[in-house]
Order: C-alpha cells, then sequence, then structure tokens
C-alpha cells in the first residue's frame, strides 16, 4: 500500500511541475536562436564613468618658458648705441636702452609666434657652427663696440661675442630681429 500511495504522490508531483513550466514558457517573450553566437557583438559595456586612457592620467608636457636669444650692444669711442634686448620662446621681449639710442629706458613688448618660430628655427640651424667670438683670432679693435649675443633652442645654449666682421648669416638675422623691434608698439616699465 505504501508504494501504491508512494507511486501516486509522485505521479501527482511530476504533472504539477510539467504545467507550471508550460505557464513560465507561455508568459516570456520567445528568444531567436543565433546558429552561431557571438556575444562580443551582442553585449555592449558600459562606458566607464572615469576616464582611464592613459593620455587622460598623464599631464601634457609644461611649456617651459625660456630665453631664445639676449643680445647687448656695448660701448665704443664715440656714439655708438648701447643697449640690450632678450626675447623668450612665448615672444616676450624687454629691452634696456641706455645711451645714444631712441628707446632709451626700459621696456616691454610681445612678438607674433610666428616670427618667433623664425628665429627658433634659424638658431637650431646655425647657431651650433657658430664660433664663440669674431674675429677668431686675437685680431679685437678696441675702439669698436663689443657685441654679446646668447643663443638657445632645445639645445645647449650658445654665447658669441663680435667685436667685428661677424658672420653673414648672423648679421641678417640680426637685422631682421631689430627690424621686427621696431615695427612693435612698445610699453615703458621704469625709466
Amino acid at each position: 500500500m505504501i508504494s501504491k500511495s508512494f507511486l501516486f504522490i509522485t505521479c501527482v508531483l511530476v504533472l504539477f511541475s510539467c504545467s507550471a513550466t508550460q505557464k513560465s514558457a507561455q508568459s516570456s517573450p520567445p528568444t531567436q536562436q543565433n546558429p552561431s553566437p557571438d556575444i562580443t557583438t551582442q553585449v555592449t559595456p558600459p562606458k566607464p564613468a572615469i576616464k582611464t586612457s592613459i593620455s587622460d592620467t598623464i599631464p601634457p608636457p609644461a611649456f617651459k618658458i625660456d630665453t631664445l636669444i639676449s643680445f647687448s650692444a656695448g660701448a665704443c669711442v664715440g656714439h655708438c648705441p648701447v643697449y640690450s634686448y632678450t626675447i623668450l620662446n612665448d615672444g616676450s621681449v624687454s629691452w634696456h636702452g641706455q645711451n645714444y639710442i631712441t628707446r632709451i629706458g626700459n621696456f616691454i613688448t610681445k612678438l607674433p609666434h610666428d616670427k618667433i618660430e623664425v628665429l627658433s628655427q634659424w638658431i637650431s640651424e646655425y647657431a651650433p657652427q657658430m664660433s664663440a667670438e669674431y674675429p677668431r683670432s686675437n685680431d679685437f679693435i678696441p675702439d669698436f663696440p663689443l657685441t654679446k649675443i646668447y643663443l638657445k633652442n632645445k639645445q645647449t645654449p650658445k654665447s658669441i661675442v663680435v667685436n667685428h666682421s661677424a658672420p653673414t648669416e648672423l648679421k641678417n638675422m640680426l637685422s631682421k630681429v631689430e627690424s621686427w623691434l621696431e615695427q612693435t608698439e612698445w610699453k615703458t616699465i621704469s625709466n
């Protein structure tokens, strides 16, 4: 008798479980069967809340303001202009005029980026080839003004002292820079 009641209870449980499975299958939407499911194309991962790429975590290199050229024209026996100027790689220019020149005192201005690029390229190309002093031998003429030039552009700095006989490239570039400086508007900072 126990075996008959056990068999009856088992059959009832199986019937109830089968009908419950059928009802849940009918209430859920049908899914399509993909013959070759590709999980990577079906699932799009969410975008992270915090950016994690290397370019976002490493700060950009800082722009270091530095001297491109520093020029100083010294005195001579006579009426030679005595002045100096410094041009930075951001275009800032400071000027100090002392004697025999139209702009006497301390002034500042700013050169445009394109002129700074021209100057920077010239320094990169010609400065390494320049001698430290002109003339190259001991042929200095004491009555002539002594010009000191400091050049720097992403390389070791170059100091040049000119008494006379400077190379044509240097003369031309200094002349070009002087014409740029003449065409700019200056602000007095102190006298």
